[in-house]
């Protein structure tokens, strides 16, 4: 099966765990504006809505995995507490603009490497993965 990575306005097809595991890496290396190692990407099967969206920042040593299905959820990595503050990664690119997105503490109890091995785990299943544990995502509160 091929899935479609996602991140802004680009996108690339992979279709084995090597390849996506090549491109999150890479991509969570990659410098923003300020000088922030990190970046947001979905991936979901091609021509289907996204099912797994990663956020790494690598200078902070932090990932955030999102599973976007009917009940959405977020990974937590045993032992790893929650971080002392909200983590930044860019969010996606939109024409010229990069912005950045705040993980909540909570949410970032997850290394990269861990978030990198379940990215190659969904590939190579096409299920949510389960070297991880699983939270409900809080409901987002009104303004």
């Amino acid at each position: 099966m091929s899935y479609l990575a996602r991140w802004g306005e680009s996108a690339r097809t992979i279709a084995t765990p090597a390849e996506a595991e090549e491109l999150v890496d890479d991509l969570a290396r990659d410098y923003g504006p300020d000088g922030t190692r990190g970046i947001v990407v979905g991936i979901g099967p091609e021509g289907r809505a996204i099912e797994l969206e990663v956020a790494i920042n690598t200078d902070e040593g932090r990932a955030c995995l999102y599973w976007l299905g009917q009940h959405p959820e977020y990974a937590v990595e045993a032992g790893i507490p929650a971080h002392p503050r909200a983590v930044p990664v860019w969010s996606y690119r939109d024409g010229e603009e990069l912005p950045q997105r705040r993980i909540p503490t909570d949410q970032t109890r997850l290394t990269p490497g861990r978030a990198l091995a379940a990215v190659c785990e969904y590939v190579e299943t096409g299920s949510r993965p389960d070297n991880v544990s699983w939270q409900p995502l809080p409901a987002p509160q009104a303004a």
